[in-house]
């Protein structure tokens, strides 16, 4: 999908590939974004709740993939990654904003080692475009925050507007 807020006039895709966050796995990235021609990108190596060590990420590039394109692109991971169902996604990314924001979130159970590996190259002002990620529940928290909030306030003025 072309985008049209942070990285303007590129298409941005969703990816996710099941691999350890080491040196190797860090350096076939860097070999993937060049041969497929991903010119900015933001994303993590994160371990899910299931215990799956992954990159998460958002990429950019300046032309869409045809179809064969994509495939070879997902193919270009045989062979490669971890032993899971579905080791590698690339998908056009519908909600490139709440991606972004995913994808450069600091991820509180691992800690700044060798092998934990962010990747990014936005500019200020790109990076600047992109909300603080919250989750579900954190979002949820907030609204019924602002709930108990009016209508503490409605309870405290009776009803009135004045």
């Amino acid at each position: 999908m072309e985008d049209t807020i942070v990285c303007k006039g590129l298409y941005a895709y969703q990816f996710r590939v099941d691999i350890s966050g080491n040196p190797q796995s860090t350096a076939e990235i860097r070999k993937f974004f060049e041969i497929y021609q991903f010119t900015k990108y933001v994303g993590q190596y994160e371990i899910s709740g299931k215990n799956k060590p992954h990159y998460q990420m958002c990429l950019w590039r300046e032309t869409p993939f045809t179809s064969s394109e994509q495939t070879k692109a997902r193919n270009f991971w045989r062979g490669k990654t971890s032993k899971t169902k579905q080791p590698v996604s690339l998908t056009n990314a519908k909600k490139i904003k709440s991606l972004a924001a995913y994808c450069q979130k600091v991820e509180k159970t691992l800690k700044k080692t060798d092998f934990f590996q962010h990747f990014n190259n936005l500019s200020k002002e790109e990076k600047l475009l992109i909300p603080k990620w919250e989750s579900k529940l954190a979002v949820k928290q907030n609204k019924r925050d602002i709930y108990k909030s009016t209508l503490k306030n409605v309870v405290d003025t009776k009803g009135n507007m004045d």
